[in-house]
């Protein structure tokens, strides 16, 4: 167990906290508990429980850990929560161990080199080219975009702030909404749509109540097949898959595009999965070209928890 490391995803409302030790080329995880963050005061109590209960006597090599915040040097504060992550703090605890703290959908991106086939549902097959470049684009809070490129015998995560990038209408109805966002917003970035907050900005443009949660839109679409939300979430995929499209061209992206985060898998049923592939592959005379991109949702929801372990494994071997 001297290989041993520690991974967490570290969240708004939960946190996971794994240990985890190297297998061939990827991880393995060796245990998994997952924290409800309202039951702690910080996101030290929680590390100090896990060491306590699962990893005494135990010689932790590394951690990582991707956090739901802006990295500010070794220290990253949570967006949506109160906490603070130090990573000298944190190495105290782990009794001196190095920790690498990384944002939620870096570790992501490094997580989707070790999904199996169960882990992912494929939209578009296309023409998979080993090496190529890859893109994972993730819509929950808000919208992440990281690249993960071919170099020194693996794929290296670059991260982005392609989340902010303008939104780009596709049609006169998105340019109507495109409007109807700049007049509240200024600026109209692609996270304004395609995020939890997207669709319910898209569903209050369509003359919805502006005060239901992107959660009860959703449910409204596609439990009660409300008219509203389901024009709603039709066009939050033509837009998603748009943005992704987009990337995707980019950096030609053959090695594949993962759609990861929350609302992928629950939003993208059959009608709204056909709105996304035809926007992602309507490039005009590039359109041959993003047809023979792959396309996958990540059903995993431990992605970024696995992105966090692969990493720390990959710092120990260097």
């Amino acid at each position: 167990m001297r290989n041993a490391v520690l991974a967490a995803d570290i969240g708004g409302t939960k946190t996971y906290v794994a240990l985890a030790e190297p297998q061939d080329e990827g991880v393995r995880m060796l245990h998994v508990e997952r924290y409800a963050n309202d039951e702690y005061g910080d996101f030290d109590a929680i590390l100090r429980r896990f060491v306590a209960e699962h990893a005494a006597g135990r010689e932790i090599r590394y951690a990582a850990f991707g956090v739901a915040g802006p990295r500010e040097g070794e220290r990253v504060r949570l967006t949506n929560r109160p906490w603070l992550i130090d990573a000298a703090v944190c190495s105290a605890i782990l009794d001196g161990a190095p920790v690498r703290l990384m944002n939620d959908f870096e570790a992501t991106a490094y997580g989707v080199e070790v999904l199996g086939e169960p882990d992912v549902l494929t939209l578009q097959r296309g023409e998979f080219r080993p090496r190529a470049p890859q893109v994972v684009l993730g819509a929950g809070t808000g919208l992440g975009v990281a690249y993960r490129l071919w170099e020194g015998g693996c794929y290296r995560v670059v991260p982005s702030e392609g989340g902010h990038a303008g939104f780009a209408p596709a049609d006169l109805r998105q340019l109507e909404l495109w409007r109807y966002l700049h007049e509240r917003l200024g600026r109209v970035e692609a996270e304004h749509v395609v995020s939890g907050a997207g669709i319910a900005r898209i569903y209050a443009f369509l003359g919805g109540s502006p005060d239901i949660p992107p959660a009860e839109v959703s449910a409204l679409a596609l439990e009660h097949e409300d008219s509203v939300a389901l024009e709603a979430l039709e066009i939050f995929a033509s837009c998603f898959g748009a943005v992704a499209g987009d990337h995707a061209l980019a950096v030609l992206a053959y090695g594949g595009v993962f759609l990861a985060g929350g609302i992928a898998p629950k939003v993208l049923k059959p009608r709204q999965a056909s709105r996304l592939l035809t926007a992602f592959n309507s490039k005009g005379s590039f359109s041959g070209i993003v047809e023979r991109i792959p396309i996958h949702v990540v059903l995993n929801e431990q992605v970024a928890l696995l992105g966090a372990a692969l990493a720390a494994v990959r710092d120990v071997a260097t």
